[in-house]
C-alpha cells in the first residue's frame, strides 16, 4: 500500500492529497495530483493551481503537512479534488479579468 502525504486544513476538516512520496535518481518527489477528469495522476502546473486556490480557502487557518502515518484523523475530513479546486481556480481568474 504505502504511506500517502496530504495538506489539511485543521479548522475545516479538509484535505488536499499528494499521494505517495517517489524516489527518483536523485531526489524525492510526491506523485502528484490525482485528476478524475484524467483518471490518471498529475505532475504539472494544474497541481500548483489547485495548491493555491487550497491555500486562498484556507489562508489565516493551522494547516498541516503530513502523512496518513502521522495524522490518522484524516478518515474524519473531506478531500478537495484537484478538478474541484481547478474549477474555483478558474472562476477567480475569470473574475480578475
Amino acid at each position: 500500500m504505502g504511506i500517502y502525504y496530504y495538506l489539511s486544513c485543521q479548522q475545516c476538516g479538509q484535505y488536499i492529497h499528494f499521494g505517495k512520496m517517489l524516489r527518483t535518481q536523485d531526489r524525492v518527489v510526491l506523485q502528484g495530483m490525482y485528476s478524475e477528469t484524467a483518471q490518471a495522476w498529475v505532475q504539472d502546473a494544474r497541481v500548483w493551481e489547485a495548491i493555491q486556490a487550497f491555500l486562498f480557502d484556507h489562508r489565516s487557518h493551522p494547516l498541516r503537512f503530513e502523512s496518513d502515518e502521522d495524522n490518522r484523523a484524516l478518515d474524519e475530513y473531506v478531500e478537495v479534488e484537484l478538478d474541484v479546486l481547478l474549477q474555483k481556480r478558474e472562476g477567480v481568474k475569470m473574475e480578475s479579468i
